[in-house]
Protein backbone atom coordinates (compact mmCIF):
# COMPACT_ATOMS: atom_id res chain seq x y z
CA UNK A 1 0.00 0.00 0.00
CA UNK A 2 1.35 3.31 -0.91
CA UNK A 3 1.17 6.41 1.14
CA UNK A 4 -0.92 9.09 -0.61
CA UNK A 5 1.24 11.88 0.81
CA UNK A 6 4.44 10.25 -0.47
CA UNK A 7 3.56 10.50 -4.12
CA UNK A 8 2.18 13.68 -5.41
CA UNK A 9 1.42 14.51 -8.95
CA UNK A 10 3.27 17.25 -10.84
CA UNK A 11 0.08 19.21 -11.01
CA UNK A 12 -0.11 19.27 -7.23
CA UNK A 13 3.45 20.66 -6.99
CA UNK A 14 2.71 23.57 -9.36
CA UNK A 15 -0.59 24.38 -7.80
CA UNK A 16 0.93 27.42 -5.94
CA UNK A 17 2.26 30.15 -8.25
CA UNK A 18 2.58 29.81 -11.99
CA UNK A 19 6.12 28.97 -13.15
CA UNK A 20 6.92 32.34 -14.83
CA UNK A 21 5.75 34.66 -12.05
CA UNK A 22 8.98 34.76 -9.97
CA UNK A 23 10.89 35.71 -13.10
CA UNK A 24 8.35 38.42 -13.99
CA UNK A 25 8.51 39.80 -10.44
CA UNK A 26 12.30 40.02 -10.61
CA UNK A 27 12.22 41.75 -14.03
CA UNK A 28 9.61 44.22 -12.79
CA UNK A 29 11.74 44.94 -9.70
CA UNK A 30 14.87 45.38 -11.89
CA UNK A 31 13.03 47.71 -14.30
CA UNK A 32 11.77 49.81 -11.39
CA UNK A 33 15.29 49.98 -9.94
CA UNK A 34 16.85 51.07 -13.26
CA UNK A 35 14.09 53.64 -13.87
CA UNK A 36 14.51 55.08 -10.36
CA UNK A 37 18.29 55.22 -10.75
CA UNK A 38 17.98 57.06 -14.09
CA UNK A 39 15.41 59.45 -12.64
CA UNK A 40 17.75 60.19 -9.74
CA UNK A 41 20.87 60.40 -11.92
CA UNK A 42 19.66 63.45 -13.86
CA UNK A 43 19.23 65.86 -10.90
CA UNK A 44 22.33 64.49 -9.15
CA UNK A 45 24.35 64.93 -12.35
CA UNK A 46 23.11 68.51 -12.76
CA UNK A 47 23.92 69.28 -9.12
CA UNK A 48 27.45 67.85 -9.37
CA UNK A 49 28.00 69.79 -12.60
CA UNK A 50 26.96 73.05 -10.93
CA UNK A 51 29.08 72.31 -7.87
CA UNK A 52 32.21 71.52 -9.87
CA UNK A 53 31.78 74.22 -12.55
CA UNK A 54 34.13 76.67 -10.77
CA UNK A 55 36.92 74.11 -10.93
CA UNK A 56 36.77 74.25 -14.73
CA UNK A 57 37.10 78.04 -14.69
CA UNK A 58 40.69 79.28 -14.93
CA UNK A 59 41.21 81.63 -11.99
CA UNK A 60 44.26 83.31 -13.53
CA UNK A 61 42.31 84.96 -16.31
CA UNK A 62 42.64 88.43 -14.81
CA UNK A 63 46.34 88.46 -15.72
CA UNK A 64 45.36 89.00 -19.34
CA UNK A 65 43.77 92.35 -18.50
CA UNK A 66 45.18 95.76 -17.76
CA UNK A 67 44.47 97.09 -14.28
CA UNK A 68 44.37 100.78 -13.33
CA UNK A 69 47.33 101.71 -11.14
CA UNK A 70 47.41 105.50 -10.80
CA UNK A 71 46.27 108.74 -12.40
CA UNK A 72 48.89 109.99 -14.84
CA UNK A 73 49.19 113.23 -12.84
CA UNK A 74 50.68 111.19 -9.96
CA UNK A 75 53.54 110.14 -12.26
CA UNK A 76 55.27 113.41 -13.23
CA UNK A 77 57.76 113.29 -16.09
CA UNK A 78 60.80 113.97 -13.90
CA UNK A 79 62.42 110.52 -14.28
CA UNK A 80 61.97 109.61 -10.60
CA UNK A 81 60.57 106.14 -9.84
CA UNK A 82 57.36 106.02 -7.83
CA UNK A 83 55.90 102.86 -6.35
CA UNK A 84 52.18 102.12 -6.57
CA UNK A 85 50.18 99.19 -5.19
CA UNK A 86 48.37 96.99 -7.69
CA UNK A 87 44.87 95.84 -6.79
CA UNK A 88 42.52 93.72 -8.82
CA UNK A 89 39.46 91.54 -8.51
CA UNK A 90 40.38 87.91 -7.85
CA UNK A 91 38.59 84.57 -8.02
CA UNK A 92 39.72 81.39 -6.30
CA UNK A 93 37.35 78.78 -7.67
CA UNK A 94 34.26 79.60 -5.54
CA UNK A 95 35.17 82.97 -4.00
CA UNK A 96 35.21 86.45 -5.54
CA UNK A 97 37.15 89.24 -3.84
CA UNK A 98 37.17 92.85 -4.96
CA UNK A 99 40.34 94.94 -5.25
CA UNK A 100 42.78 92.61 -3.50
CA UNK A 101 46.43 93.79 -3.29
CA UNK A 102 48.44 91.54 -5.63
CA UNK A 103 51.78 93.38 -5.73
CA UNK A 104 53.29 96.73 -6.59
CA UNK A 105 54.97 98.45 -9.51
CA UNK A 106 57.43 101.26 -10.04
CA UNK A 107 56.35 103.79 -12.65
CA UNK A 108 59.05 105.98 -14.20
CA UNK A 109 58.21 108.69 -16.71
CA UNK A 110 60.92 110.61 -18.50
CA UNK A 111 60.47 114.19 -19.65
CA UNK A 112 58.16 114.44 -22.64
CA UNK A 113 56.92 110.83 -22.34
CA UNK A 114 53.25 110.07 -21.89
CA UNK A 115 53.51 106.34 -21.14
CA UNK A 116 55.77 105.52 -18.19
CA UNK A 117 58.10 102.56 -17.83
CA UNK A 118 56.49 99.99 -15.50
CA UNK A 119 58.65 97.61 -13.46
CA UNK A 120 57.42 94.89 -11.13
CA UNK A 121 58.68 95.82 -7.64
CA UNK A 122 59.34 92.16 -6.78
CA UNK A 123 63.00 91.14 -6.81
CA UNK A 124 63.66 88.33 -9.31
CA UNK A 125 66.04 86.68 -6.84
CA UNK A 126 63.78 85.65 -3.97
CA UNK A 127 60.62 87.74 -4.31
CA UNK A 128 61.30 90.54 -1.81
CA UNK A 129 60.02 94.02 -2.63
CA UNK A 130 62.83 96.25 -3.86
CA UNK A 131 63.22 99.78 -2.54
CA UNK A 132 64.84 102.91 -3.86
CA UNK A 133 68.60 103.10 -3.37
CA UNK A 134 70.26 106.32 -2.28
CA UNK A 135 67.15 107.89 -0.79
CA UNK A 136 65.29 108.09 -4.09
CA UNK A 137 68.06 109.74 -6.12
CA UNK A 138 67.24 109.40 -9.82
CA UNK A 139 70.64 107.86 -10.60
CA UNK A 140 70.80 105.50 -7.61
CA UNK A 141 68.34 102.94 -8.90
CA UNK A 142 66.88 100.13 -6.79
CA UNK A 143 68.11 97.97 -3.92
CA UNK A 144 66.66 94.72 -2.61
CA UNK A 145 66.70 94.78 1.22
CA UNK A 146 66.84 90.98 1.54
CA UNK A 147 70.03 90.03 -0.30
CA UNK A 148 71.35 93.42 -1.50
CA UNK A 149 70.71 92.93 -5.22
CA UNK A 150 71.09 96.29 -6.99
CA UNK A 151 69.40 97.53 -10.14
CA UNK A 152 69.94 100.59 -12.32
CA UNK A 153 67.15 103.18 -12.71
CA UNK A 154 65.93 101.38 -15.85
CA UNK A 155 65.66 98.08 -13.93
CA UNK A 156 68.83 96.46 -15.34
CA UNK A 157 70.68 94.32 -12.80
CA UNK A 158 74.06 95.55 -11.54
CA UNK A 159 76.51 92.63 -11.50
CA UNK A 160 77.75 90.82 -9.55
CA UNK A 161 74.34 90.20 -8.05
CA UNK A 162 72.30 87.45 -6.42
CA UNK A 163 69.49 88.35 -8.83
CA UNK A 164 69.52 86.14 -11.94
CA UNK A 165 67.92 88.80 -14.16
CA UNK A 166 66.75 92.41 -14.45
CA UNK A 167 63.60 93.71 -12.75
CA UNK A 168 60.60 92.44 -14.68
CA UNK A 169 59.15 95.05 -17.06
CA UNK A 170 55.39 95.14 -17.45
CA UNK A 171 53.25 96.26 -20.34
CA UNK A 172 51.82 99.70 -19.69
CA UNK A 173 49.47 102.17 -21.39
CA UNK A 174 47.58 105.35 -20.59
CA UNK A 175 43.83 105.73 -21.15
CA UNK A 176 41.78 108.79 -20.21
CA UNK A 177 44.52 110.06 -17.91
CA UNK A 178 44.93 106.76 -16.03
CA UNK A 179 48.00 104.52 -16.09
CA UNK A 180 47.04 100.91 -16.78
CA UNK A 181 49.44 98.01 -16.28
CA UNK A 182 49.19 94.38 -17.33
CA UNK A 183 50.38 93.13 -13.98
CA UNK A 184 51.99 89.74 -13.66
CA UNK A 185 54.46 88.02 -11.36
CA UNK A 186 57.24 85.87 -12.73
CA UNK A 187 59.01 82.83 -11.31
CA UNK A 188 61.84 83.94 -9.02
CA UNK A 189 65.35 82.53 -8.83
CA UNK A 190 65.72 81.69 -12.53
CA UNK A 191 67.36 83.60 -15.37
CA UNK A 192 64.49 83.12 -17.79
CA UNK A 193 61.38 85.27 -17.34
CA UNK A 194 58.62 82.68 -16.81
CA UNK A 195 55.11 83.88 -15.93
CA UNK A 196 53.64 82.42 -12.75
CA UNK A 197 50.45 80.51 -13.34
Amino acid sequence: MSDPSASSSPAAENSGKPDGEPRRSFLAWLAALVTSALALLVPVGVGVNVLLAPLRRRPGGAQDHFVPVAPLEQVPDDGLPRRFPVRRDTWNQWTFQSQVPVGSVYLIRQQGQEVPLALNARCPHAGCTVGLAGGGDREAGFLCPCHKARFRPDGKVITPSPSPRDLDPLECRVEKGVVLVRFQNFVVGVEERIPES
